[in-house]
């Protein structure tokens, strides 16, 4: 990971990057790769936090209706990638089927 260069570091790590690319702080080509990259994946996590955002007012202002399941909580726990439908709990209940 390169360091942020000196005249960014106020604003690293989020407009440092762009300004130092827009700059030309980065010389080399992995630099320009690496700082392109942060920019990316912080862009992503802004995307999804406003996606999180928009949704919560949904919620609050009654547009959206939380959509309610039965899941297994110790494969949750546990971090199993199968899911156990709903119907699991129908007839009888087995362990973990909430």
């Amino acid at each position: 990971m390169p360091p942020c260069p000196m005249s960014l570091r106020p604003h690293c790590p989020d407009t440092g990057y762009a300004e130092g690319l827009t700059e030309g702080m980065a010389e080399d080509e992995d630099s320009r790769n690496y700082y392109c990259e942060v920019i990316m994946d912080e862009a992503g996590k802004m995307n999804k936090m406003v996606k999180q955002l928009l949704t919560l007012t949904a919620l609050e202002f009654g547009n959206d209706m939380p959509v309610m399941e039965r899941f297994d909580i110790t494969a949750l726990i546990l971090g199993a990638s199968w899911h156990q439908p709903a119907s699991c709990c129908s007839k009888k209940l087995s362990p973990g089927c909430i």
